[in-house]
């Protein structure tokens, strides 16, 4: 894997990687590993086979960390085999993919249908304190990268 730094085009992303914080692994199958077992994560990956389920039947309302392979390749074999679940989006006629941008789209908001279906997103799920926390650390972030364009 390349150990470059991320580049984010802030047009396409409309300035979302603000708001997100990235953290960048260079081994990935070690990473989902800890993540699933630190906050006890259901691993589901996208994988066009005979065996995925559609993936409308996985449950998103438990903690879940989602996998989406590229259109021509998939997924690598160490991370599938990490799958708790293995998902597929059902297509009609001769089409078998989707890129992965409208797929990722396509999954998380029947994630999110799911949990509004649940009630989810009725209260925070942070403190004040929490919230207070990350809008500073956002905003200094904000702050420092005008000061590095002026540079």
């Amino acid at each position: 894997e390349a150990k470059k730094g991320i580049e984010i085009n802030e047009a396409v992303s409309m300035a979302a990687n603000r708001w997100l914080f990235i953290e960048r692994v260079y081994d990935r199958e070690k990473a989902i590993k800890e993540l699933k077992e630190r906050e006890n994560l259901q691993v589901v990956v996208t994988w066009l086979d005979e065996s995925s389920k559609d993936f409308r039947e996985i449950d998103y309302t438990k903690p879940t960390l989602l996998v989406v392979g590229n259109e021509l390749k998939g997924v690598s074999e160490d991370i599938l085999n990490l799958a708790d679940e293995r998902i597929v989006i059902p297509m009609m006629g001769m089409v078998q993919s989707l890129n992965v941008s409208v797929a990722t789209g396509i999954i998380l908001y029947e994630a999110l249908r799911q949990r509004l279906d649940k009630g989810m997103y009725l209260k925070p799920t942070l403190s004040e304190k929490e919230i207070e926390e990350i809008i500073m650390k956002w905003n200094n972030d904000i702050i420092a990268r005008r000061k590095e364009r002026r540079k």
